[in-house]
């Protein structure tokens, strides 16, 4: 007696490795330009939240005209950039959990004299570009969420709960972000705006 085996069904013939567009609504992700960057008062040359740079300074290279050539650098405040709608949700929920430990006593409302005998205020905002303002020491210190710490415990990974310091601040208190005007033709600001402590960061459709 003899026994048959159930035939197999051959495995349809691929054409190909292309990703299934065609399974997928299409979508359009929105870029809005922003003017941001990191007031005098902040550690270091800025911060860097969400895997975006606020820096206090860049520079503008121009190439001088006439027979020596050369080149030119001229300082602006902060950088412009452009971010999505879910870029701007993480800056804000990391924002959330970012301090500056201080190692010194400095307050933003406190005011030093210069060498030219000028009064100067020493701290996370001016009202003009004035980016030469003493350095606080210090260094940035992320606060871990209750899901990370308890994530790291089951794992077996040391995570340390944050402790509130002395001299920490809010780091939103050192930083801006401002929505350009002109979306086209995004500019930098003559003067600071707002600390992201005082505003959010504008996004249009939210309004």
């Amino acid at each position: 007696m003899s026994t048959t085996q159930p035939t197999k069904k051959a495995a349809p013939k691929r054409k190909g490795l292309a990703a299934p567009l065609d399974a997928h609504s299409p979508g359009v992700d929105v870029l809005r330009a922003y003017w941001i960057g990191a007031f005098p008062g902040c550690v270091g040359e800025g911060l860097s939240i969400a895997g975006v740079n606020f820096p206090k300074i860049n520079e503008d290279v121009k190439r001088n005209s006439g027979a020596k050539g050369g080149t030119q650098r001229i300082p602006r405040l902060g950088a412009l950039v452009r971010l999505d709608h879910a870029k701007v949700e993480l800056i804000r929920a990391r924002l959330l959990q970012q301090v500056i430990r201080f190692t010194e006593v400095h307050r933003p409302e406190e005011f030093i004299t210069d060498s030219h005998g000028d009064e100067k205020r020493v701290g996370h905002q001016t009202d003009a570009m004035d980016y030469d303002q003493p350095r606080r020491k210090g260094r940035p210190i992320r606060i871990p969420t209750e899901t990370e710490l308890e994530n790291a415990r089951k794992a077996g990974r040391p995570l340390r709960k944050y402790t509130r310091g002395t001299h920490d601040e809010p780091a939103a208190r050192y930083l801006f972000a401002q929505l350009c005007t002109n979306q086209e033709k995004p500019v930098r600001g003559e003067a600071y705006p707002p600390s992201l402590e005082d505003a959010d960061i504008e996004w249009p459709e939210e309004k």
